[in-house]
């Protein structure tokens, strides 16, 4: 073996012994490990924002590279592209607010009527019974449809008790019916006598 092949054997034994005593302080020492990874994860959201930055200053310089040619034509059609990804981008942004708010809002209300799963619930509704309910531009469900629904889901799935009974409390009431608590000031001669009589 030369002297060369020697060093670069060392050299390896030595960085796999170094990786092997990391390996070993990354198992014993939890904490590190997180601390690490959230390091390498800033760093990495870091690099990947400057190459946005960056590709997004390379495409600048060269439309104006286009321009300064007469190439406008060029220009003209890298902005459509531009303007379109632009716009399915605000879409999907949009349908998927438009999405969360509804569902939270049938998750709220099917809570509200005694849902024991509301995100089960939301999963087992259909596309129509979704599009049943109208909604405004602020993405607020209507109220009238959402009592319907809620109705129409309770009785569906009455079978798998997603929705809790409501006790009906009946009170049996003997005697005299109660009549509205009075103050003295409000009550005849007679009335006061009768409470006198009663609570003196």
């Amino acid at each position: 073996m030369t002297v060369e092949t020697t060093e670069a054997t060392l050299q390896t034994q030595e960085i796999t012994s170094q990786e092997s005593n990391q390996q070993t302080e990354i198992v014993s020492n939890p904490d590190a490990v997180l601390a690490k990874n959230r390091e390498l994860l800033g760093k990495t959201k870091k690099l990947k924002d400057e190459l946005a930055e960056m590709q997004e200053w390379k495409r600048q310089q060269e439309l104006a590279d286009q321009e300064r040619k007469g190439d406008l034509q060029g220009v003209i059609e890298s902005l459509r592209e531009e303007n379109s990804k632009l716009k399915t981008e605000k879409g999907e942004v949009q349908k998927n607010y438009a999405f969360t708010t509804f569902s939270e809002q049938i998750k709220r209300a099917a809570a509200k009527e005694g849902c024991t799963n509301p995100d089960k619930l939301l999963k087992l509704m259909t596309a129509e019974q979704m599009k049943s309910v109208e909604v405004d531009d602020s993405f607020r469900v209507n109220g009238d449809d959402l009592t319907r629904l809620m109705d129409t889901l309770k009785e569906e799935h009455s079978d798998i008790g997603l929705f809790k009974r409501q006790n009906v409390n009946i009170h049996t009431v003997t005697g005299q019916a109660k009549v509205e608590d009075k103050t003295i000031a409000n009550m005849s001669k007679e009335e006061i006598m009768a409470y006198a009589r009663k609570n003196l």
